[in-house]
């Protein structure tokens, strides 16, 4: 599986919080996560909480969906970073981690709505690939409804 978690923080700016900012700081460094491939996000999306956001590059998205890197980034970590000035606007005005400004994300889907393609999909096929998650996941950004197969 290609998650990874990302550092929130440099282990000398840690270094310099050594009380409540530096255990936010570290308990965030759980939370942010970095997902390779939509096959990944899916193997993952039914353990993630339900009202997160994913994050991804969506030029990249469009066109090369098949190397998609996502980000799974929670409403609260997005506060905590606001408070501490650790976000900047992206292309559309929404906060994002700074450290993830050179990647140009924006939130891309909800986690429910990927949790509900998921589950309609794994009810009809039973062999998943990346084409089908691909189809699906386009045919509800662009209908704003989910693909009966």
């Amino acid at each position: 599986m290609a998650i990874t978690t990302l550092k929130a923080a440099t282990e000398s700016e840690l270094a310099v919080e050594k009380r409540g900012a530096a255990v936010r700081l570290v308990d965030r460094e759980l939370l942010m996560k970095k997902i390779q491939g939509i096959a990944s996000l899916f193997e993952t999306v039914n353990v993630l909480a339900g009202n997160d956001w994913i994050y991804t590059n969506l030029e990249k998205w469009e066109q090369q969906p098949d190397q998609a890197v996502f980000y799974h980034i929670t409403e609260e970590e997005i506060d905590v970073l606001e408070e501490e000035d650790g976000t900047v606007e992206n292309t559309v005005g929404e906060p994002i981690p700074r450290s993830l400004k050179q990647e140009d994300i924006e939130t891309w889907l909800d986690v429910q709505t990927l949790q509900a393609i998921s589950q309609i999909i794994q009810k009809n096929i039973e062999v998943l690939d990346q084409g089908i998650l691909i189809k699906a996941v386009n045919h509800y950004r662009e209908y704003d409804d989910f693909m009966e197969l």
